[in-house]
């Protein structure tokens, strides 16, 4: 029986211990939660600390790298509208480009102008599998004009094909997570200046621009708005660019219109030896 008191005192002390660091002795260290780094919304935009709080530059580069290759990679519809407004007319541009397997593509051109931004043009169609582009344009004298071309974004359909690229490179943004869904919403939150014309009018540069993007986790910008001030002559024009990326990874058939001629020799005369289509069933997922 003599060992037991010695036995008893040392269960009793380290009990008394653990109750010390159970119960929050003086020696207690609170505990610190690691802050979690937030992984990249989109390539080039940075994870603010806050998101949604405080401007950041993006990698414009990256970013604008990123949405050329998601479009390469998969089927997409583009719409896009610019409204262009002065003291003495507005011009309003609708456009609509299907893409296709490969570099095929049909694009729709509609301008309608008044005053001093009337259009030389009515409409147009611009069909391309990326080695030869063919144009059919509309006139305001009701002339339709044919033409081969070299390249696949001739004037006036090229303008703004880069047109993410070009707002990119130009501003500082807010970042804010999209609603459940991989990616970001980009706000530029001050006035910010480009200097090449985005539309089909010799206009001076774009300034006191504003533009908002909602940008896809692989870095598609699926939709841009941008608002912007510029001068033509002695005009102050306001214009304003809506532009949407729809029906990504949908199955169909871009076709080639009947009005383009199925081959074409070198110099570009018609060939009538081959009737071939070149139509490109369709089905791609983004």
């Amino acid at each position: 029986m003599g060992p037991r008191p010695r036995v008893l005192l040392v269960v009793v002390l380290a009990l008394s211990a653990g109750c010390a660091g159970l119960f929050g002795g003086n020696s207690q260290t609170d505990p610190v939660t690691p802050v979690p780094e937030l992984d990249p919304p989109a390539p080039g935009v940075p994870a603010p600390d806050q998101p949604g709080v405080g401007q950041v530059s993006v990698d414009a580069d990256r970013l604008a790298a990123a949405n050329e290759q998601a479009r390469a990679n998969a089927t997409y519809t583009l719409e896009r509208t610019v409204v262009v407004r002065g003291p003495n007319g507005t011009m309003r541009i609708e456009r609509t480009r299907l893409s296709g397997d490969g570099d095929v593509a049909l694009e729709r051109l509609s301008i309608d102008g008044s005053g001093k931004l009337s259009s030389v043009v009515e409409n147009g169609t611009l069909w391309t599998n990326g080695t030869t582009t063919w144009t059919r344009t509309r006139l305001s004298n009701g002339r339709t004009v044919t033409n081969r071309l070299v390249g696949s974004s001739p004037e006036p359909y090229g303008f703004g094909v880069d047109l993410a690229g070009h707002v990119l490179a130009g501003a500082s943004f807010e970042v804010a997570p999209r609603d459940g869904r991989a990616g970001a919403v980009l706000d530029s939150r001050r006035a910010f200046s480009m200097s090449l014309p985005l539309v089909p009018l010799a206009t001076g540069p774009a300034e006191n621009a504003t533009a908002r993007l909602v940008v896809d986790g692989d870095g598609l910008v699926r939709a841009l708005d941008l608002s912007y001030g510029a001068s033509l002559g002695d005009q102050q024009l306001r214009v304003d660019i809506q532009h949407r990326v729809v029906d990504r990874g949908t199955t169909r058939t871009v076709s080639r219109p009947e009005w383009v001629p199925t081959t074409e020799s070198t110099d570009g005369a018609i060939a009538a030896r081959s009737n071939q289509s070149e139509s490109t069933a369709v089905e791609k997922t983004g």
